[in-house]
């Protein structure tokens, strides 16, 4: 399946693995259609605010990036019928989003800065709803200890009428959640950017070695006759340069 970002296509297969709990998830592969060196992978989730989305945390396969990406788009959702868990989130995300209603009669308890509500009827489902909540520090945030409870900053609480919506809960902090999907969406304008000016695509990866990091730039890049540039300078390569050093960087 192919998924546009900014004029560039992604080509995307997907596939089962096992995880901890002798259950399976998704494990989306991502492919640049210019590049296909540059290929990604992540698993599959779903949140309420925008829906189904990559967590890559590899690329080109093994190796480990330094801060995860996201990828967000409807199209994933052909793939959450992989799994029960995936296709009932899936199913979640659009009925909280369209249809369902929260009472404020569902007050458990009240804090000095928030209010604690309980999901009522849709404790049932917590496993399901527990992951697709977006936490917001502060504002919005399912109870770690238990899992049925929501906490709810008590000036977003106060803003929602009594027979409420997810899209009431989220509407007050529309801008917080538009800067949010803009940094997850920065790299991919970049990545588009880049393609567009024949320029290097730089990815920061981390090599552990044991315990230490050990960060390294994975850089790709398309000359001006197409043929594509796939390197990983050496490991003593020196990124960004010290005010105090007189050593030439080529990297920053």
């Amino acid at each position: 399946m192919d998924i546009h970002k900014y004029g560039v296509k992604w080509v995307t297969t997907a596939k089962l693995i096992p995880d901890d709990e002798s259950s399976y998830n998704v494990e989306i592969g991502i492919i640049n259609s210019i590049l296909p060196s540059l290929s990604l992978a992540g698993l599959l989730h779903v949140d309420i605010c925008f829906g189904p989305y990559v967590e890559i945390d590899r690329v080109n396969p093994d190796h480990m990036l330094a801060t995860p990406l996201r990828l967000y788009s409807d199209n994933l959702g052909k793939f959450c019928t992989m799994t029960e868990k995936l296709s009932k989130q899936k199913e979640w995300y659009y009925e909280l989003r369209n249809t369902y209603t929260f009472s404020k009669e569902t007050i458990t308890r009240i804090n000095p800065h928030d209010v604690v509500i309980s999901l009522g009827k849709l404790s049932n489902r917590i496993l399901e709803l527990s992951e697709i909540f977006v936490p917001i520090p502060n504002i919005v945030s399912i109870d770690s200890l238990d899992k049925t409870l929501l906490t709810i900053c008590k000036d977003i609480y106060k803003q929602l009428p009594n027979r409420w919506t997810v899209q009431d809960l989220y509407a007050p902090i529309q801008s917080q959640l538009n800067y949010m999907y803009n940094l997850y969406d920065q790299p991919w304008r970049e990545i588009a950017t880049a393609l567009a000016e024949k320029k290097s695509i730089k990815l920061l990866i981390n090599e552990k070695d044991g315990f230490l990091d050990n960060f390294r730039v994975y850089h790709w890049k398309q000359t001006k006759y197409n043929i594509v540039i796939q390197q990983m300078p050496r490991k003593n390569t020196v990124y960004c340069k010290n005010e105090h050093s007189e050593e030439k960087d080529d990297y920053c």
